[in-house]
Parts: structure tokens; C-alpha cells; sequence
């Protein structure tokens, strides 16, 4: 059995969940390297770290976002990171993901691309606050823009170092909002105010490990 019943209790109140062992070592290895390669950095020389990624070239399938603190690409299908979907990550995400046809894109159970985020060490980069994805755009809520989002972490993450913040509960609040009152709340972006409330709660950080 690929996820217990807690694992799918956590995320339908919640609105996560953490699941382990969905990725043989071998291939997060595989994924991990080719991140490096990609990066033209060296992950035993820190000082190699500062130095950007070369920008894609003019007719590339997919972007780069850069800054001293994470390096985003964006739309990357190099074989050893989409490998990390594997048949049992798959499975896990069928059993927590209801099809949606109306959903703005995520139709296909096998990801065509990943995006890959290096988190880097840093002393100044304060946390960014709340954002629900997709909440940026002008979308119906109802069946909304994605069937789900999953992080794959491909190194342990320490306390404070740049994790993932979560609202407990708050996935649940926004859905009985918008179901009691749809002439308020109907799209992505009217919930934007919400999400800014959630700035005054005190979120629960997650330490993921290499492989979840």
C-alpha cells in the first residue's frame, strides 16, 4: 500500500502530507547529479555556487529564474528528474488527486516537464509570505487551476533552511468560503485577501527528507 490512511486523512484536512520511500535512492542520486551538471556548479566547492546558470538559449522549452538565494528552472525534461515520478509516485497522486477536465492544465498523470528549485544557503533572504498557487490568476475556483502540487526533495532540509511553510486547515477555509458564498468568492483571485490574512497566523514548518 502506497499511502496509510493517515497519509490521506493529513492531506484531505489539512491540505498535505508527507510521503516517503516513493523513490529508490538510485535514481534520486541520478536526479540530484544532473541538477549539478545543469547548475555548472560543483556541490563540494560552495564557492562555485555563486555563479549563475548560463541563460538557455533563445529557442529553449524552458526558463530560468536566478537569484543569490534559489536557482528556478522552469519546464525541464532532462530524463534523470522526470524519472523521479516514478510508477509508486504515481500511484500515491491518483489516490489523493480527483480528475478535474475543467482544471486550467495538469491533465496527464505522467509529468512531460518538472520545475526544479536549488535552495542555497543564506543569512539575509527573509521568508515569503502566504501564497495559494494559482491565486494569481483569474480562474474559476470550481474545479480550479491544478489537480495538486507535489515537492519531491531531493536532500534533507534542515529547521530554517528553506523548507516550506504550511497553513493547516486553510485549504478547507477557503473551500467552505467559496461554497457559501460563490458571488464573492468565484475565482482564484478573489481569495487573494485571504491568503493575506493568513500572514498573521502562525504557519508549521516542514523538514522534509531526502526522498519525500
Amino acid at each position: 500500500m502506497v499511502l496509510s490512511p493517515e497519509h490521506m486523512e493529513s492531506y484531505r484536512e489539512d491540505g498535505y502530507t508527507i510521503v516517503s520511500n516513493l523513490i529508490p535512492e538510485e535514481i534520486i542520486d541520478r536526479a540530484v547529479a544532473s541538477l549539478w551538471t545543469r547548475l555548472g556548479m560543483d556541490p563540494d566547492i560552495p564557492d562555485s555556487w555563486g555563479q549563475p546558470p548560463p541563460l538557455p538559449p533563445t529557442n529553449a522549452a524552458w526558463h530560468l529564474n536566478a537569484s543569490p538565494a534559489r536557482i528556478e528552472h522552469l519546464g525541464l525534461t532532462d530524463a534523470a528528474l522526470v524519472a523521479c515520478c516514478t510508477p509508486e509516485y504515481r500511484a500515491a497522486t491518483r489516490a489523493l488527486a480527483t480528475f478535474a477536465p475543467g482544471a486550467f492544465c495538469c491533465q496527464r498523470e505522467y509529468p512531460e516537464a518538472v520545475w526544479s528549485m536549488n535552495q542555497f544557503p543564506s543569512s539575509t533572504t527573509p521568508a515569503p509570505p502566504p501564497h495559494l498557487d494559482g491565486g494569481h490568476r483569474h480562474l474559476k475556483i470550481t474545479p480550479g487551476p491544478f489537480r495538486m502540487i507535489t515537492l519531491i526533495y531531493l536532500s534533507d532540509v534542515e529547521p530554517h533552511g528553506g523548507g516550506t511553510m504550511v497553513w493547516p486547515g486553510s485549504n478547507r477555509k477557503f473551500r467552505n468560503l467559496a461554497q457559501e458564498q460563490p458571488g464573492q468568492y468565484s475565482h482564484m483571485d478573489d481569495l487573494r485577501p485571504l491568503v493575506a490574512d493568513l500572514a498573521q497566523e502562525t504557519p508549521v514548518e516542514i523538514t522534509p527528507q531526502r526522498g519525500d
